[in-house]
């Protein structure tokens, strides 16, 4: 009777990581992980945590993930709730619009915000029984 291993178990985030990972380097070419963090825009150890599976991504994680990899499916394995993909690119660019552009974005949602206002207060004054 020779050694025998039994094969690991990976959690699911674990291997679309690393899966990822490879996809990066055949686009990218060979680079260790530390790199791959970097260009992710995370801390090298915490992808680490990530990886070997002392931690798990949270929401905000799998955002950066949806975000730099083009692929929600962290969202799914972890049990989150996808964003809408135009407001977390929104959300991940928004320090790079120009200033203007985010208080023309703020002015529009006040708007919006109104106008539902107003359409709520319609349809209140509408219930109202007449006296």
């Amino acid at each position: 009777m020779g050694l025998r291993i039994a094969p690991v178990s990976r959690d699911p985030i674990q291997t679309w990581l690393n899966d990822k990972y490879l996809e990066w380097q055949r686009q990218f070419g060979r680079a260790p992980e530390k790199a791959f963090a970097e260009w992710l825009g995370i801390k090298p150890s915490r992808l680490n945590t990530w990886v070997n599976g002392t931690r798990k991504p949270q929401p905000e994680d799998c955002d950066v993930l949806a975000y730099k990899l083009n692929d929600f499916r962290c969202y799914d394995i972890m049990g989150y709730t996808r964003p809408d993909p135009l407001l977390l690119k929104l959300k991940m660019e928004w320090d790079q619009l120009p200033e203007e552009t985010q208080v023309e974005i703020g002015k529009a949602l006040e708007k919006a915000g109104k106008k539902r206002a107003n359409k709520g207060n319609d349809a209140e004054a509408r219930l109202k029984p007449v006296e």
